[in-house]
């Protein structure tokens, strides 16, 4: 079958695209059996699956190759021709619609070979945050199996030139074209700025000289601010808190600042593109602010608190032991004295936010994470679990496998596992799911993958991942303190530990040394470590109990009592 591009046209915040398919079903029989129309994010391997919403030609005027929808609203320029067989497909390129999650990248177009299942409703495929549209819940349909035919390329057909046609939406400029060598269709996403803050100098101006006297402005003792990760996602510790803080219909405004402003955290919160001039009157005149990561370019003004979840419990040193500039420091301590609470699972970090490694003088809010909450809730819930796997392409009756090691080097994946090994001797019992650090993700080949080795990089909700995983295995990543909430077998693949340890910034306690049941230095002690679970388990029970002390599936409640309920109340 081969899929070229008929037409494009806008409708608005949508682009309608028509398709004709060469050497597949009848059209007549579309309507139910249509295939999907895949976007795919190649580098990352995130992807949106769209059923067709008739078998008719895109409907208004299409717009003319070099032309803006605009352009083409006053001058009637067509693009494509009339196709009584082509299948329209709506893109949703505004806050909340099927791209939403999609920033500052190219996307490529393919079509299913076999039939789509669901094909009466949109689907899509991924997960942490990330984005709502990338499907960060479970409750998604399932992705294709790992088995399925290879999806073809929607191609030009006869049409000429390269440029197909470019649209604004919600702040973000929509450029549909065709590769030169292929001639398959691409759309590129990148956002774009107003005019007063649509350089990074205007930016920078705007930081140094406009924040500062916005700081003088009322506080809003009734408006929460939320980041996460750099602003790059809606997810984490800081995302729980949100829900939790709406659920409760407390009358609090809640903004969130994100790099990707389209990204749909609910109706009932407000997004703001980070480095804008909104971001940071919000940051100035919100009385709260949480965040799970080190805020340096934020100045806490007088009434203000200050609030960190961190994201993970640290294994190496972190804060001012391992800074060495003075001004480095100087930064730091500035920042962890604005601290006022830091959410803390366990007295292991508790003890180190106090140690001459942060000087933390705040007050704690012992609950446990809050992203963890659901975790705890859902981890055995056997349909819950069934989808996450069946959306990660898990084949039915197979075992899952968690490799998610923790980022190492600049632009360099380091492959340590012999994964032909692995295979061998585990494929008919397991399959194995690679989830990388964020930082090395777009330089894992992409070759390793197969029907044992799948990609885990598109799905973002790693606590879903979590729950659907029989086995974890990691080196230094502090996802091993998440997944030992579970109490499941997980093993600690330290192909360099003397080497990492005495090169790295050092450790707060010699994991090695007090779990040696969990480490594993070679593939072969890995495979012995799977067939021996037992032994494994009595090391993760001593894990847990150390680290896990107030995790009980409730933080996120704790949280919100602490910091507004019971402010209210009082």
């Amino acid at each position: 079958m081969q899929a070229e591009f008929v037409s494009l046209s806008f409708q608005g915040d949508d682009a309608l695209v028509a398709i004709n398919l060469i050497g597949g079903s009848p059209c007549e029989n579309r309507a139910c059996d249509a295939p999907n129309l895949i976007v795919l994010h190649k580098r990352s391997g995130k992807k949106v699956a769209i059923a067709p919403e008739s078998c008719a030609p895109a409907e208004p005027s299409v717009v003319a190759a070099g032309h803006s929808a605009a352009d083409s609203e006053r001058s009637g320029n067509v693009l494509g021709s009339s196709c009584a067989d082509a299948l329209t497909y709506r893109l949703g390129l505004g806050k909340a619609g099927n791209l939403a999650g999609f920033n500052d990248v190219y996307l490529r177009f393919f079509v299913e070979v076999e039939p789509g299942e669901g094909s009466d409703a949109s689907r899509t495929e991924s997960a942490d945050q990330a984005p709502a549209a990338l499907a960060e819940s479970a409750d998604q349909a399932p992705a294709a199996s790992a088995g399925s035919s290879e999806p073809v390329p929607v191609t030009r057909g006869s049409h000429s030139g390269r440029k197909v046609a470019e649209a604004v939406v919600a702040d973000h400029s929509n450029e549909f074209f065709f590769t030169k060598d292929e001639g398959e269709l691409c759309l590129k996403i990148h956002r774009t700025w107003r005019k007063y803050d649509d350089t990074e100098e205007k930016r920078c101006r705007i930081r140094r000289r406009l924040y500062p006297l916005m700081r003088h402005l009322p506080l809003n003792k009734k408006k929460v601010m939320f980041e996460s990760f750099s602003k790059r996602t809606y997810s984490d510790n800081p995302k729980a808190i949100y829900e939790e803080l709406v659920a409760r219909d407390l009358g609090y405004e809640c903004v969130w600042a994100l790099t990707n402003e389209k990204t749909d955290v609910g109706p009932e919160g407000k997004t703001v593109r980070y480095g804008s001039l909104e971001y940071w009157y919000h940051v100035a005149t919100a009385k709260y602010l949480v965040s799970n990561y080190n805020q340096y370019r934020i100045v806490k003004r007088r009434g203000q608190i200050m609030v960190n979840t961190m994201h993970g419990v640290p294994l190496k040193h972190m804060g001012l032991s391992v800074a060495k500039k003075d001004t480095t420091k100087a930064s730091m301590r500035r920042l962890f004295d604005s601290w006022d609470y830091f959410v803390t699972p366990c007295d292991f970090l508790s003890d180190i936010l106090r140690s001459d490694h942060f000087g933390f003088k705040g007050q704690f809010i012992q609950a446990g994470y809050p992203r963890n909450d659901v975790l705890l809730r859902e981890c055995n819930d056997p349909d819950r679990v069934a989808k996450v796997r069946a959306n990660l392409g898990v084949p039915a009756g197979k075992k899952v496998i968690l490799w998610a090691p923790t980022w190492r080097t600049k632009k360099r994946f380091d492959l340590k596992l012999d994964l032909a090994a692995m295979k061998e001797a585990l494929s008919d019992e397991y399959v194995l799911v690679l989830r990388s650090h964020y930082l090395e993700s777009q330089f894992v080949p992409e070759d390793i993958y197969d029907d044992f080795v799948l990609n885990g990089h598109a799905y973002e909700n790693v606590n879903e991942m979590l729950y659907a995983a029989d086995v974890l295995i990691t080196d230094y990543s502090s996802i091993m303190f998440d997944y030992s909430l579970l109490c499941r077998p997980m093993i600690i693949f330290a192909w360099d530990y003397d080497k990492y340890m005495g090169k790295s910034r050092g450790i707060y306690f010699d994991i090695r040394a007090e779990y040696p049941g969990l480490m594993a230095e070679t593939t072969d002690l890995v495979i012995d470590r799977l067939a021996h679970q037992d032994e494994v388990m009595e090391e993760v029970t001593r894990f847990h109990d150390r680290f896990n002390q107030y995790d009980q599936g409730d933080a996120a409640a704790k949280v919100v009592d602490a910091l507004w309920d019971k402010r209210e109340q009082g």
